[in-house]
């Protein structure tokens, strides 16, 4: 814990604003898929950036789709290819939180959060009420980025369960339920990275690898 804290600058009030709990939850329901994980999280994931910084002589980390100067997760989430995805990801998420009676408010502040994280703009907290006041703090200490990574305030789950009414099942898994479809438009927008670099059958694997081949030629 003390290399994520030092990694990411953040103090130990930061440190314990995270929902630790959800994290873990969500980390080990993905058994299968651990090790690719364990480095999105870390921000490790064999981007051509980080492919390039172990084997500069033979990969390039330039963006395989724009070819931006430089691949690293957060550009393969904003850069503009990814507009399609994002906003199907956006319908998506916002479906699943009126299906699951999410708070309007709380709703508005996750969806325009993550959006004006993306558009690398700030996020006008003033338009909400004050007692929204924590989330908003925390979650911008955290990082808006660190929505992805699931690490997300405590603030989210609290005030989800303050606006159920009394005869909703208090226990629902608001949050677990939420990360799950981030991840789940995670998942995918990697797996669509991953077919352009390496192909998604025999065919265009092996023209991947010949384009490789001749561009370190």
């Amino acid at each position: 814990m003390e290399y994520i804290q030092k990694r990411n600058n953040w103090t130990d009030d930061t440190m314990k604003y995270i929902d630790w709990n959800l994290h873990r939850k969500a980390f080990n329901k993905k058994i299968n898929q651990r090790v690719s994980y364990c480095k999105m999280i870390h921000d490790i994931l064999p981007t051509n950036k980080m492919n390039h910084r172990y084997d500069p002589s033979t990969n390039i980390p330039n963006c395989p789709r724009c070819n931006y100067k430089l691949e690293y997760q957060d550009h393969v989430i904003r850069y503009q290819y990814s507009d399609g995805w994002f906003k199907a990801s956006l319908l998506e998420w916002k479906t699943l939180m009126l299906e699951q009676n999410t708070d309007p408010i709380l709703q508005t502040i996750f969806l325009q959060g993550i959006t004006k994280w993306r558009q690398m703009q700030p996020l006008d907290t003033t338009e909400f009420p004050t007692e929204y006041r924590n989330l908003l703090d925390q979650q911008e200490q955290i990082g808006w980025r660190q929505i992805w990574s699931g690490r997300w305030s405590n603030q989210w789950k609290q005030l989800q369960l303050q606006s159920l009414p009394l005869q909703e099942d208090k226990e629902k898994k608001w949050t677990q339920t939420s990360l799950a479809s981030v991840w789940q438009s995670w998942d995918d927008i990697w797996s669509e990275r991953n077919s352009i670099v390496h192909g998604n059958s025999p065919e265009t694997r092996a023209d991947a690898f010949n384009t490789k081949i001749h561009r370190n030629l």
